[in-house]
């Protein structure tokens, strides 16, 4: 099933962002934005589905979701479940980064918005006071202010971490030229067999210096990232009910099912069928 998409802009031209309290009594469905969501979880257990991953809904998570990024908080029932608690705030990505990159000191806050296109999670951080300070302040001026310093602890939060695939991830202002070459060719190719002597030709580098250089900047393979890109459109597939599991293996660029399913359970911890069972009884599928 394909994500709704809906507008999230703020109801009043003397707002930049918007903030709402959400409770079990709130509706959750699979959906995306243009706009960025920052999602804090004051209380609460059940699934996260960000893009082509799924993990456990943790008390005092707080996870900052990129432009155009499906997702859906999917919130335990039963009656021991705890009583649902979340702050969603969405802001304006193009307000937000247009106003921190001419500024030095907002660069770390530019960088960590050009960085949530996958989505990112926060463990150095504790919600409760994020969604004090967001709240603390009422009036316009004041608020915004109190806005850009949460955003400002949560791009220096050293134990963040992506949480989608790269293939959901736009390309970044800042990477180097040839890797912005390299990385559109594989995007558009990863179907197909692609070659090292491809890629490195690409990025006019012999073959040794370009695998040195790519695992320099990413800190993983060439063949990791690639197989990353892979099963990413793969989990989409499969999250869209694509009923052939060895169609999507060839879909996605894989030769054989062996190494589907090998490295499909390495990256998402399940197999295919259970991948797509999961989504299945979430209602998303």
């Amino acid at each position: 099933m394909r994500p709704l998409l809906i507008d999230r802009t703020a109801n009043s031209e003397a707002k930049s962002f918007t903030i709402q309290h959400m409770d079990s009594h709130s509706d959750f469905f699979w959906h995306c934005h243009k706009q960025l969501e920052l999602v804090i979880v004051l209380s609460g257990s059940g699934t996260r589905f960000v893009g082509d991953d799924k993990s456990p809904i943790v008390k005092d998570e707080v996870v900052l979701l990129g432009q155009n990024l499906p997702h859906l908080w999917l919130f335990d029932n039963e009656p021991t479940s705890p009583e649902p608690e979340i702050l969603i705030i969405h802001l304006d990505k193009e307000l937000f980064s247009g106003c921190t990159n001419n500024l030095p000191e907002l660069q770390p806050i530019h960088n960590l918005i050009h960085g949530s296109a996958r989505g990112i999670i926060f463990n150095g951080v504790k919600a409760s006071d994020i969604a004090s300070q967001i709240l603390e302040d009422t009036e316009p001026f004041l608020s915004l202010i109190s806005m850009l310093e949460v955003l400002n602890i949560l791009s220096r939060d050293q134990t963040q971490r992506t949480i989608s695939s790269w293939i959901y991830h736009e390309f970044r202002d800042d990477v180097d030229s040839r890797l912005e070459a390299v990385y559109d060719f594989i995007f558009h190719n990863f179907q197909s067999r692609i070659t090292l002597a491809e890629l490195a030709d690409i990025a006019c580098m012999n073959p040794a210096a370009f695998c040195r250089y790519f695992k320099k900047v990413h800190n993983q393979t060439l063949t990791e990232f690639i197989n990353e890109v892979r099963i990413g459109h793969a989990s989409k597939l499969l999250i869209q009910n694509h009923s052939s599991i060895s169609l999507v293996c060839f879909e996605s660029g894989f030769s054989n099912i062996a190494s589907f399913n090998r490295q499909f359970k390495q990256l998402k911890g399940m197999t295919p069928t259970e991948y797509m069972q999961c989504y299945a009884q979430s209602g998303i599928g």
